[in-house]
């Protein structure tokens, strides 16, 4: 398999590195340390330009002594290790993983470390409306709260 750039966000050493990922889906987990992993879309690829994809821990939040970060502008904080990698806009319905354009510096700008002792304490759910597509969706959400050591 061809050897393809990433970036890897460890926040319980607080690193930002360059690492080499082989193009094999199963090796995301070794790079984040995980069992499952799931994925954040930071952009969406189109026909001539290729997205970024942040592949994280999908169990992290139930992770005892978990570390966070936060990335840029969305809205929660994320839990464990994260692996940036790029997908190809041409092969985008068949998740074609290639190198990740983003820099280091660009995602060092991004990143902010979270209190050592935030954790995650329970989710919120809420229920609503929205369009998609044109048309009126019920939407039940799940919305993650988090606590530091101070709290009860």
């Amino acid at each position: 398999m061809t050897q393809m750039r990433a970036i890897l966000i460890d926040p319980f050493a607080k690193t930002i590195t360059e690492v080499e990922h082989n193009g094999d889906w199963h090796e995301i987990y070794t790079h984040i340390k995980a069992g499952t992993f799931t994925s954040l879309t930071l952009t969406m690829p189109t026909y001539s330009e290729q997205g970024e994809v942040m592949y994280l821990d999908d169990n992290g939040l139930f992770v005892k002594d978990q570390r966070y970060f936060n990335f840029g502008d969305y809205p929660q904080p994320l839990a464990g290790r994260a692996l940036i990698l790029g997908v190809d806009g041409q092969q985008w319905s068949a998740g074609e993983t290639v190198a990740t354009k983003m820099t280091l510096s660009e995602v060092k700008r991004q990143v902010q470390w979270a209190r050592e002792d935030l954790q995650y304490s329970h989710a919120r759910t809420e229920h609503g409306r929205t369009k998609i597509a044109g048309k009126e969706a019920f939407v039940i959400r799940s919305i993650p709260i988090f606590k530091t050591g101070k709290e009860e």
